[in-house]
Formats: C-alpha cells, structure tokens, sequence
C-alpha cells in the first residue's frame, strides 16, 4: 500500500489499502488515520468509511462511530447505507430511541429496505415492546424484496414470546415457498 501511495498520493484507494494494512498490523492510530484520508480525498466512499467505523468501534469508541456515519450521511445525503449502519451501532449501545430515528430516516429514502424495517423492529423489541416489534414486521412483510428474511425475524420473535404455533406456521411457509423463490430467481 505504501508503494501505492507513494507512486499516487492523491489516490483515495492507496491510503485505504494503506489503511487495511496498518490495521492489521495492529496501528490503529495509523489506520484510522488513513481511512480518514482517503475519506477527504473521496468522501463519497463507503468502503474507508465502513473501516473507519469499524475500527473506532472495536476500540471502544462508538460514539465518534455514530459521529463518523452522520458526517458521511451529511455529505452523501441520497446514501442510505450510513443511515443503517449508524442504527445498528446505536442497537449496539442499546440506544433504542436513536437508533429507530436512523432507520426510519432510511425508510424515508428507501421506503422498501427490509433492513430498516429490521432495525425498527430490533429497537422496539430492545425497548421491551414487542407487540411494537411484531407490528413492524408484520407490516413490512408486505413492502419490501426480502420477505423471507422478515418472515424468519418475526417467527424468532414468536418463539420468544411463547407463540411457538405462530413460529412453526411461518418457519413451515418459509421452507416451502424457499425453492420457488429460487426458481423464480433462476438458480
């Protein structure tokens, strides 16, 4: 990466490779300084920005995560995936009212992301409502391309609560509709 850098230093991807490399060299200050550069050098980039954040979370530091995510989403506004990851840092810390405003701040530019329907329904069961959790999915079910994968959320959530007939039924449907959704698909 260095080589890369050197022969380019105005190469966004050479001061991410770079970044990589120091990271798993174990130079987090390095790494993370790295990412940041090759994030002001194209700040439209979702790959050093998932490293940055990656990063300061795993050193303890999901605050400035979250802080990261909002300036990338400040910049890339029509980007949803900052939208998502900020969420799933915030259900990290257990922050349930947060992290349900970043999803629906998603929906709001993807009205159909089965993810953010996902993290909404996350954050109501974390904040002990699950009849909250369960109303999301059910809704979201209908709006969205990955069905299955709410429908398998929501029979965990009914094999949590001791509903284990709802659980059955939808685990029953997702078996049997599974290979017609892959023909569908042509695999």
């Amino acid at each position: 990466a260095e080589g890369l850098r050197a022969a380019s230093p105005d190469s966004p991807l050479g001061h991410f490779y770079d970044g990589v490399v120091l990271e798993a060299g174990g130079r987090m200050p390095e790494a993370e300084a790295a990412y940041r550069k090759s994030l002001e050098l194209n700040p439209a980039a979702l790959e050093p920005m998932r490293a940055l954040a990656n990063l300061l979370v795993r050193s303890g530091r999901a605050a400035a995560a979250v802080a990261a995510y909002e300036g990338f989403a400040a910049r890339n506004p029509q980007r949803v995936e900052p939208l998502l990851a900020k969420g799933e840092i915030l259900l990290g810390q257990r922050r349930f009212p947060e992290a349900e405003k970043a999803f629906r701040s998603a929906l709001e530019l993807t009205p159909g992301s089965w993810l953010a329907y996902r993290g909404l329904a996350f954050a109501a069961a974390g904040r002990g409502d699950d009849r909250a959790a369960e109303s999301v999915l059910v809704e979201a079910i209908g709006k969205t391309d990955q069905p299955q994968a709410l429908r398998a959320d929501l029979a965990e959530l009914y094999a949590r609560t001791n509903r284990v007939d709802r659980a059955m039924s939808l685990y029953e449907q997702i078996i049997v509709e599974a290979p017609q959704l892959r023909a569908a698909k042509g695999k």
